[in-house]
Protein backbone atom coordinates (compact mmCIF):
# COMPACT_ATOMS: atom_id res chain seq x y z
CA UNK A 1 0.00 0.00 0.00
CA UNK A 2 1.12 3.54 -0.67
CA UNK A 3 1.98 5.64 2.33
CA UNK A 4 -0.59 8.14 1.05
CA UNK A 5 -3.38 5.58 0.81
CA UNK A 6 -5.79 6.02 3.72
CA UNK A 7 -6.43 2.84 5.73
CA UNK A 8 -10.08 2.41 6.66
CA UNK A 9 -10.76 2.20 10.37
CA UNK A 10 -12.91 -0.70 11.42
CA UNK A 11 -15.27 -0.29 14.34
CA UNK A 12 -15.62 -3.07 16.87
CA UNK A 13 -18.98 -1.75 17.95
CA UNK A 14 -21.77 -4.12 17.10
CA UNK A 15 -24.94 -3.04 15.40
CA UNK A 16 -27.41 -1.58 17.84
CA UNK A 17 -30.00 -4.14 18.84
CA UNK A 18 -33.50 -3.59 17.46
CA UNK A 19 -36.42 -4.60 19.62
CA UNK A 20 -38.03 -7.75 18.27
CA UNK A 21 -41.74 -7.77 17.48
CA UNK A 22 -43.86 -9.32 20.20
CA UNK A 23 -47.39 -9.30 21.58
CA UNK A 24 -48.80 -7.43 24.55
CA UNK A 25 -50.76 -9.29 27.23
CA UNK A 26 -53.99 -7.88 25.80
CA UNK A 27 -53.05 -9.04 22.28
CA UNK A 28 -52.32 -12.53 23.60
CA UNK A 29 -55.76 -12.64 25.20
CA UNK A 30 -57.23 -11.64 21.84
CA UNK A 31 -55.20 -14.28 19.99
CA UNK A 32 -56.10 -17.07 22.42
CA UNK A 33 -59.78 -16.16 22.16
CA UNK A 34 -59.61 -16.01 18.35
CA UNK A 35 -57.83 -19.30 17.61
CA UNK A 36 -60.44 -21.93 18.69
CA UNK A 37 -63.14 -20.77 16.28
CA UNK A 38 -60.59 -20.06 13.53
CA UNK A 39 -59.10 -23.56 13.89
CA UNK A 40 -62.52 -25.20 13.58
CA UNK A 41 -63.63 -23.08 10.62
CA UNK A 42 -64.08 -24.58 7.17
CA UNK A 43 -61.04 -25.42 5.08
CA UNK A 44 -60.91 -26.58 1.47
CA UNK A 45 -58.96 -29.74 2.25
CA UNK A 46 -58.63 -32.10 5.19
CA UNK A 47 -54.97 -31.11 5.55
CA UNK A 48 -56.04 -27.45 5.63
CA UNK A 49 -58.19 -28.04 8.70
CA UNK A 50 -55.51 -30.26 10.22
CA UNK A 51 -52.80 -27.60 10.04
CA UNK A 52 -55.13 -25.02 11.59
CA UNK A 53 -55.88 -27.32 14.53
CA UNK A 54 -52.20 -28.16 14.88
CA UNK A 55 -51.09 -24.53 14.64
CA UNK A 56 -53.44 -23.54 17.47
CA UNK A 57 -51.86 -26.13 19.76
CA UNK A 58 -48.36 -25.23 18.58
CA UNK A 59 -48.88 -21.52 19.31
CA UNK A 60 -50.33 -22.17 22.77
CA UNK A 61 -47.45 -24.47 23.74
CA UNK A 62 -44.77 -22.08 22.47
CA UNK A 63 -46.37 -19.30 24.50
CA UNK A 64 -46.47 -21.53 27.58
CA UNK A 65 -42.88 -22.76 27.35
CA UNK A 66 -40.71 -20.27 25.48
CA UNK A 67 -39.24 -23.08 23.38
CA UNK A 68 -37.91 -22.19 19.95
CA UNK A 69 -40.03 -22.56 16.85
CA UNK A 70 -38.50 -24.96 14.34
CA UNK A 71 -36.20 -27.86 15.13
CA UNK A 72 -36.26 -27.50 18.91
CA UNK A 73 -40.03 -27.85 19.09
CA UNK A 74 -40.73 -29.99 16.02
CA UNK A 75 -38.36 -32.73 17.23
CA UNK A 76 -40.29 -33.07 20.49
CA UNK A 77 -41.50 -36.63 21.19
CA UNK A 78 -44.17 -37.76 23.65
CA UNK A 79 -41.49 -39.63 25.58
CA UNK A 80 -39.86 -36.25 26.28
CA UNK A 81 -42.88 -35.02 28.29
CA UNK A 82 -43.32 -35.92 31.95
CA UNK A 83 -44.72 -34.74 35.25
CA UNK A 84 -42.35 -33.42 37.88
CA UNK A 85 -43.32 -33.10 41.52
CA UNK A 86 -41.78 -30.26 43.54
CA UNK A 87 -43.29 -30.12 47.02
CA UNK A 88 -47.05 -29.88 46.65
CA UNK A 89 -46.79 -28.54 43.08
CA UNK A 90 -46.83 -30.68 39.94
CA UNK A 91 -45.18 -29.28 36.81
CA UNK A 92 -45.02 -30.40 33.20
CA UNK A 93 -41.37 -30.97 32.43
CA UNK A 94 -40.25 -31.22 28.81
CA UNK A 95 -36.90 -32.26 27.37
CA UNK A 96 -35.92 -30.25 24.29
CA UNK A 97 -32.78 -30.19 22.19
CA UNK A 98 -31.89 -27.28 19.95
CA UNK A 99 -29.17 -24.76 19.07
CA UNK A 100 -27.75 -24.69 22.61
CA UNK A 101 -27.97 -28.43 23.27
CA UNK A 102 -30.44 -30.37 25.39
CA UNK A 103 -32.25 -29.10 28.47
CA UNK A 104 -35.30 -29.63 30.63
CA UNK A 105 -37.84 -26.83 30.69
CA UNK A 106 -40.87 -26.27 32.87
CA UNK A 107 -44.11 -25.48 31.06
CA UNK A 108 -46.84 -23.20 32.32
CA UNK A 109 -49.97 -25.10 33.33
CA UNK A 110 -51.85 -23.93 30.23
CA UNK A 111 -49.68 -26.20 28.05
CA UNK A 112 -51.44 -29.28 29.43
CA UNK A 113 -54.71 -28.44 27.64
CA UNK A 114 -53.02 -28.14 24.24
CA UNK A 115 -51.03 -31.34 24.80
CA UNK A 116 -54.24 -33.14 25.77
CA UNK A 117 -55.89 -32.11 22.50
CA UNK A 118 -52.86 -33.30 20.53
CA UNK A 119 -52.71 -36.67 22.30
CA UNK A 120 -56.39 -37.41 21.77
CA UNK A 121 -56.46 -36.26 18.15
CA UNK A 122 -53.45 -38.24 16.91
CA UNK A 123 -54.30 -41.74 15.72
CA UNK A 124 -50.83 -42.97 16.70
CA UNK A 125 -51.50 -41.84 20.29
CA UNK A 126 -55.26 -41.66 20.81
CA UNK A 127 -55.24 -41.30 24.59
CA UNK A 128 -55.35 -38.75 27.36
CA UNK A 129 -52.32 -36.70 28.28
CA UNK A 130 -51.84 -38.68 31.48
CA UNK A 131 -51.83 -41.94 29.52
CA UNK A 132 -49.56 -40.53 26.80
CA UNK A 133 -46.99 -39.41 29.38
CA UNK A 134 -47.08 -42.82 31.04
CA UNK A 135 -46.74 -44.63 27.69
CA UNK A 136 -43.45 -42.85 26.81
CA UNK A 137 -44.16 -43.08 23.09
CA UNK A 138 -41.35 -42.31 20.61
CA UNK A 139 -43.83 -40.35 18.50
CA UNK A 140 -43.69 -36.70 17.38
CA UNK A 141 -45.88 -34.36 19.45
CA UNK A 142 -46.52 -31.72 16.79
CA UNK A 143 -48.02 -33.87 14.06
CA UNK A 144 -51.22 -34.35 12.05
CA UNK A 145 -53.67 -37.03 13.15
CA UNK A 146 -51.84 -39.55 10.91
CA UNK A 147 -48.45 -38.83 12.55
CA UNK A 148 -46.92 -36.78 9.71
CA UNK A 149 -45.68 -33.22 10.16
CA UNK A 150 -46.27 -30.10 8.03
CA UNK A 151 -43.36 -28.70 6.06
CA UNK A 152 -43.70 -25.38 7.88
CA UNK A 153 -46.09 -23.34 10.03
CA UNK A 154 -45.00 -19.81 9.14
CA UNK A 155 -47.31 -19.30 6.15
CA UNK A 156 -50.41 -20.45 8.03
CA UNK A 157 -49.36 -18.42 11.07
CA UNK A 158 -48.99 -15.30 8.93
CA UNK A 159 -52.44 -15.78 7.39
CA UNK A 160 -54.02 -16.39 10.79
CA UNK A 161 -52.55 -13.20 12.24
CA UNK A 162 -53.80 -11.24 9.23
CA UNK A 163 -57.37 -12.46 9.81
CA UNK A 164 -57.04 -11.72 13.54
CA UNK A 165 -55.69 -8.23 12.87
CA UNK A 166 -52.44 -8.97 14.70
CA UNK A 167 -49.88 -9.07 11.90
CA UNK A 168 -47.68 -6.21 13.10
CA UNK A 169 -46.20 -5.02 16.36
CA UNK A 170 -47.93 -1.73 17.13
CA UNK A 171 -44.86 -0.16 18.73
CA UNK A 172 -42.27 -1.02 16.06
CA UNK A 173 -44.39 -1.69 12.98
CA UNK A 174 -42.46 -4.92 12.39
CA UNK A 175 -44.22 -7.99 11.05
CA UNK A 176 -44.62 -10.73 13.63
CA UNK A 177 -43.24 -14.23 13.08
CA UNK A 178 -43.36 -17.46 15.06
CA UNK A 179 -40.29 -16.23 16.94
CA UNK A 180 -42.50 -13.45 18.33
CA UNK A 181 -44.08 -16.09 20.59
CA UNK A 182 -40.75 -16.83 22.30
CA UNK A 183 -40.04 -13.11 22.57
CA UNK A 184 -43.46 -12.56 24.13
CA UNK A 185 -42.94 -15.41 26.60
CA UNK A 186 -39.68 -13.86 27.82
CA UNK A 187 -41.02 -10.32 27.97
CA UNK A 188 -44.13 -11.22 29.97
CA UNK A 189 -42.16 -13.48 32.32
CA UNK A 190 -39.71 -10.68 33.08
CA UNK A 191 -42.47 -8.12 33.51
CA UNK A 192 -44.09 -10.44 36.04
CA UNK A 193 -40.89 -10.71 38.09
CA UNK A 194 -39.45 -14.06 37.01
CA UNK A 195 -35.87 -14.57 38.18
CA UNK A 196 -33.63 -13.87 35.18
CA UNK A 197 -31.27 -16.76 35.96
CA UNK A 198 -34.19 -19.17 36.15
CA UNK A 199 -35.51 -17.80 32.87
CA UNK A 200 -32.23 -18.14 30.98
CA UNK A 201 -31.99 -21.80 32.06
CA UNK A 202 -35.59 -22.53 31.08
CA UNK A 203 -35.16 -20.87 27.68
CA UNK A 204 -31.69 -22.22 26.92
CA UNK A 205 -30.12 -18.79 26.51
CA UNK A 206 -27.88 -16.43 28.48
CA UNK A 207 -28.35 -13.42 30.73
CA UNK A 208 -26.40 -11.38 28.16
CA UNK A 209 -28.86 -12.29 25.41
CA UNK A 210 -31.84 -11.55 27.65
CA UNK A 211 -30.38 -8.18 28.57
CA UNK A 212 -29.63 -7.38 24.91
CA UNK A 213 -33.05 -8.25 23.54
CA UNK A 214 -35.34 -7.41 26.46
CA UNK A 215 -33.64 -4.29 27.80
CA UNK A 216 -36.55 -2.24 26.47
CA UNK A 217 -38.76 -3.69 29.22
CA UNK A 218 -38.77 -2.39 32.77
CA UNK A 219 -36.63 -5.26 34.08
CA UNK A 220 -33.05 -4.01 33.75
CA UNK A 221 -32.93 -3.12 37.43
CA UNK A 222 -33.85 -6.70 38.24
CA UNK A 223 -31.13 -8.04 35.95
CA UNK A 224 -28.53 -5.73 37.48
CA UNK A 225 -29.65 -6.71 40.97
CA UNK A 226 -29.33 -10.42 40.21
CA UNK A 227 -25.94 -9.89 38.53
CA UNK A 228 -24.67 -7.99 41.56
CA UNK A 229 -25.76 -10.79 43.86
CA UNK A 230 -23.77 -13.32 41.83
CA UNK A 231 -20.53 -11.31 41.65
CA UNK A 232 -17.73 -13.05 43.51
CA UNK A 233 -16.78 -11.23 46.71
CA UNK A 234 -13.17 -10.56 47.54
CA UNK A 235 -11.48 -13.67 48.83
CA UNK A 236 -10.99 -13.28 52.61
CA UNK A 237 -7.78 -14.09 54.37
CA UNK A 238 -7.49 -17.74 55.36
CA UNK A 239 -7.96 -16.99 59.06
CA UNK A 240 -11.07 -14.89 58.42
CA UNK A 241 -12.46 -17.48 56.01
CA UNK A 242 -12.19 -20.17 58.66
CA UNK A 243 -14.22 -18.03 61.06
CA UNK A 244 -16.89 -16.95 58.56
CA UNK A 245 -17.42 -20.11 56.49
CA UNK A 246 -20.76 -21.68 57.51
CA UNK A 247 -21.07 -25.40 57.95
CA UNK A 248 -23.28 -26.92 55.29
CA UNK A 249 -26.02 -29.29 56.31
CA UNK A 250 -26.08 -31.85 53.51
CA UNK A 251 -29.70 -32.68 54.25
CA UNK A 252 -30.65 -29.13 53.29
CA UNK A 253 -28.92 -29.25 49.90
CA UNK A 254 -31.28 -30.13 47.06
CA UNK A 255 -29.68 -32.09 44.25
CA UNK A 256 -32.52 -31.52 41.78
CA UNK A 257 -31.53 -28.53 39.66
CA UNK A 258 -34.35 -28.99 37.18
CA UNK A 259 -36.78 -26.86 39.15
CA UNK A 260 -34.40 -24.30 40.69
CA UNK A 261 -35.34 -21.48 43.01
CA UNK A 262 -37.68 -19.24 41.06
CA UNK A 263 -39.86 -21.98 39.62
CA UNK A 264 -42.68 -20.48 41.62
CA UNK A 265 -42.53 -17.68 39.05
CA UNK A 266 -44.08 -20.07 36.56
CA UNK A 267 -47.34 -20.36 38.51
CA UNK A 268 -50.36 -18.65 36.94
CA UNK A 269 -50.14 -14.91 36.32
CA UNK A 270 -52.23 -12.59 34.20
CA UNK A 271 -50.21 -12.80 30.99
CA UNK A 272 -52.86 -13.27 28.39
CA UNK A 273 -54.89 -16.31 29.37
CA UNK A 274 -55.90 -18.66 32.11
CA UNK A 275 -53.46 -21.33 33.17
Amino acid sequence: LSANTPVPRLSRRGKKSVARPGFTAEEIRKLLAFMPEWAESDAHRHTGRQIKLLLRDYVEILLATGMRAGRESLNLLWQHVEWHQAGDQRYLRIWVSGKTGGRWLIAKHRAAEALERLAIRQKTVGMTLEAAIAAKLPVKVFAYDDGTQPDAFQGTFKRMLAVAGLSRDASSGQERTLYSLRHTYATLRLQNGTNVYWLKKNMGTSVTMIERHYGQTNVLMGIEHETAKRRKPKKPAAADAAKKAPKLNKKQIKADDLVPAGAVDMTPVDDGGDD
